[in-house]
C-alpha cells in the first residue's frame, strides 16, 4: 500500500492510534507526532490536522486516549489513518474497552494512556494538543513486539 503522506514523512517515528468520544460520537486515528512532554505532571503532546474529526471530538470532549501500536497492528493504523471517521465508524472494526477512568482503550496496544488537554497551539499546518496522562495501561504480554513505525507502513 502507499500513501502521499506516508511517503512524505520526514522522519521515521512510532505509529499510534487516537481515540475521542464525545456524546455518541467515537472515532479513532493513526498518529505518528506524539511524545512525551514532561515528566511531572506527566504530559504527553500530540499533532492533529484542524480540519480531522479527531480535533472536533478532542476539542468538544477536552480529553482523548493514546495507544501506541505494534508491529501486528499495521491493518489498524491503514484503517484508521485512511479514511475520516466522519462517512464510516471505524470502530466497529476495532476491539476496545473501557479502561482506567472510563475511557476508551484499543485491545492488544503495546502501552496507552488517557489524556485531558491543558493547551492547545497551531503550529504550520497542524494543532499541537498538550495533554495531562490521568490513566494508562501497559500490555505486559506484548513486552518482546516491537512498536509499529512509520517506515513499516511504506
Amino acid at each position: 500500500m502507499t500513501n502521499s503522506y506516508v511517503n512524505a514523512t520526514m522522519l521515521d517515528s512510532h505509529v499510534g492510534l487516537v481515540l475521542t468520544e464525545w456524546g455518541d460520537e467515537q472515532n479513532a486515528m493513526t498518529i505518528s507526532c506524539f511524545a512525551e512532554a514532561a515528566h511531572y505532571p506527566r504530559t504527553i503532546w500530540i499533532s492533529v490536522a484542524p480540519e480531522s474529526y479527531t480535533r472536533e471530538l478532542i476539542d468538544a470532549a477536552g480529553r482523548f486516549t493514546l495507544a501506541v501500536l505494534h508491529g501486528g497492528q499495521r491493518d489498524i493504523a491503514w484503517q484508521c489513518g485512511t479514511r475520516s471517521g466522519r462517512q464510516t465508524n471505524k470502530l466497529v472494526h476495532l476491539r476496545t474497552h473501557r479502561g482506567p477512568g472510563g475511557c476508551l482503550y484499543l485491545d492488544d496496544s503495546l502501552s496507552a494512556v488517557a489524556c485531558c488537554v491543558q493547551r492547545s497551539n497551531r503550529i504550520g499546518d497542524h494543532i499541537m494538543y498538550v495533554a495531562e496522562i490521568v490513566a494508562g495501561e501497559i500490555e505486559t504480554r506484548n513486552s518482546s513486539k516491537q512498536p509499529l513505525l512509520i517506515k513499516d507502513l511504506l
